[in-house]
């Protein structure tokens, strides 16, 4: 736990030119480099809203403000709980006001579809609410065991020196031995399976951001699926043994693969199933007619027509590992890091270029890097020279 708790700290002013990463954009990179590439770096940010999205906001406001309610000791007030639901919820702050819309004009703008059974839990979204009112409001926050000391818990930390990594958690409890469970809120369709739950990305950054936040990783993880009434905790395989190791080790590698991809300028498609969903293309209905298109490489596949072609299949292979000839070989996942963190101190300076058709990245010296140089190759002259003297035994050590 030591080794992982040195790789995190505070951020500071001197942090501010560093990469910000979320658990959606380390998803979204892990599902499919150009999808990420298309959205976070040509920032082609789609307003395109969903049913699932909004239905989603709104019930997790509902449980947000029942646990806000209990943390300040206050009785829990449902009939206002169901009526912001119902109407919907103005958040304001100093920069926006933001309407979250409630059930009532949600059903109005996606009439058809919330009121249309879905194939994976056989119920509409009418159906959804009736449980969500009449079983999960009135049960969640009400463990006597376990009780919240955060909602939508705000987190920023420096990770590995290299990223900056922020998001919010839904709910943190803590119980009588002062350890901490962790639960996210779901609206899915049907809870996750047993091979995507064993080293969740999303808890192992939220592990991460409560050993930052409360100098401890939790102990209980779960996932609150507030529409069908389902959990899925450490009884149905979430976080198994050792899977913050394991989650540590894959986002490290996740880094490496960001970094290799934006020296080369190359972001590979992984077409699946889930390009259905991906605002990039044109058949998809999530498709937004601002970006719909940009993606060539998709999969044909549809919930009617189950298909596993894919639109022009990718063909340029991406190396996954390249050595470069300078004094030894050396792996790209090692060189793009040490190139990150010298433009960081500003030994080094990027600037894109096309080539052959792609924007690449390309490094170059700054007046600060030379000077470096000549102080590091000084220095290197002298334990050159030293260790020589000692191999050829020019060098007595004193009292000889």
């Amino acid at each position: 736990m030591t080794e992982i708790s040195q790789k995190i700290r505070q951020v500071t002013e001197e942090d501010k030119g560093l990469p910000y990463l979320s658990y959606s954009k380390e998803s979204n990179f892990d599902h499919c480099p150009l999808s990420h590439k298309l959205k976070y770096v040509d920032k082609n940010f789609s307003k395109k809203s969903s049913l699932p999205m909004e239905i989603g906001s709104i019930l997790h406001k509902a449980l947000e403000l029942k646990g806000r309610m209990i943390m300040e000791g206050k009785a829990v007030d449902y009939d206002y709980l169901k009526s912001i639901t119902e109407e919907g919820y103005l958040e304001t702050d100093e920069k926006s006001d933001n309407h979250i819309l409630g059930i009532k004009d949600l059903k109005k703008k996606y009439f058809d579809e919330f009121f249309t059974a879905d194939s994976k839990s056989g119920m509409n979204y009418s159906e959804k609410m009736d449980i969500f009112y009449n079983k999960v409001l009135p049960s969640r926050i009400d463990s006597k065991e376990w009780t919240p000391v955060a909602v939508e818990q705000r987190f920023e930390f420096v990770y590995d020196d290299r990223v900056i990594i922020h998001g919010f958690i839904d709910r943190v409890d803590k119980n009588a031995k002062e350890q901490l469970r962790i639960t996210d809120y779901k609206s899915s369709k049907a809870v996750f399976r047993d091979a995507d739950i064993k080293t969740p990305m999303q808890h192992v950054i939220y592990d991460l951001a409560c050993i930052h936040l409360y100098g401890q990783p939790a102990t209980d993880h779960v996932y609150d699926f507030i529409l069908i009434d389902a959990i899925q905790g450490a009884d149905e395989g979430v976080c198994t043994k050792g899977y913050l190791n394991r989650g540590i080790k894959k986002l490290d590698k996740v880094l490496n693969e960001m970094d290799e991809m934006e020296i080369k300028g190359e972001y590979p498609p992984k077409p699946t199933p889930l390009c259905y969903w991906c605002p990039f293309h044109s058949t998809s209905p999530n498709a937004d007619p601002k970006f719909s298109g940009l993606c060539q490489y998709h999969s044909l596949w549809t919930p009617e027509k189950k298909s596993f072609a894919v639109l022009n299949p990718y063909g340029q292979e991406i190396k996954k590992e390249t050595k470069r000839k300078l004094v030894f070989n050396i792996k790209e996942s090692t060189l793009y890091p040490i190139l990150r963190k010298l433009e960081q101190n500003g030994y080094l300076h990027t600037y894109s270029q096309e080539f052959q058709g792609r924007n690449r990245k390309y490094y170059s010296i700054t007046d600060s890097g030379k000077e470096q140089l000549i102080f590091l190759k000084k220095e290197w002259n002298e334990y050159y020279h030293t260790i020589d003297d000692i191999i050829e035994g020019r060098m007595i050590p004193d009292g000889k």
